[in-house]
């Protein structure tokens, strides 16, 4: 299973404002210039989180976009799924309606909706904020590092 490149400028992107926004909104190019992506893209990423309900925007000359809600209540899956959609491992196991003649008989079918229960709940599990403690971990790790 791979994320597309949406899933994951969803995730840098909304850890971007969860480091940065508590103070002040963040615009969008200070997100793009700090996580390298490209503004365009950016711009239709944010626009997801925001109509996920995982972002506000504000206007004006101070505006850009902030958390709706704590991050220890925002999960990596509500950001994956805000930005990609449903994840579904399998056409036969997501929210449409499968095409697959065998849907009723399939016992494969099961295997993959109990792996991909495991792969939403394992996504579940990880708020935003705990990212949001690694990211500063790491960044005091490798700040306190020396090369001679």
């Amino acid at each position: 299973m791979r994320f597309s490149a949406k899933g994951e400028y969803g995730v840098r992107a909304i850890l971007d404002i969860a480091l940065y926004g508590e103070r002040s909104p963040v615009r969008v190019r200070e997100i793009a210039r700090r996580q390298a992506i490209p503004m365009r893209f950016l711009e239709q990423v944010v626009a997801s989180l925001k109509k996920g309900g995982l972002v506000e925007s504000y206007r004006g000359a101070r505006g850009g976009y902030r958390l709706a809600r704590p991050a220890r209540e925002i999960s990596l899956a509500d950001v994956i799924q805000a930005v990609e959609g449903p994840i579904a491992l399998v056409e036969c196991i997501g929210e449409e309606v499968s095409v697959c003649d065998q849907v009723s008989i399939c016992v494969i079918r099961d295997i993959w909706r109990d792996v991909q229960d495991s792969v939403l709940e394992a996504l579940d599990s990880v708020s935003l904020e705990s990212v949001c403690r690694r990211k500063i971990k790491r960044d005091n790790e490798g700040a306190s590092m020396y090369h001679i």
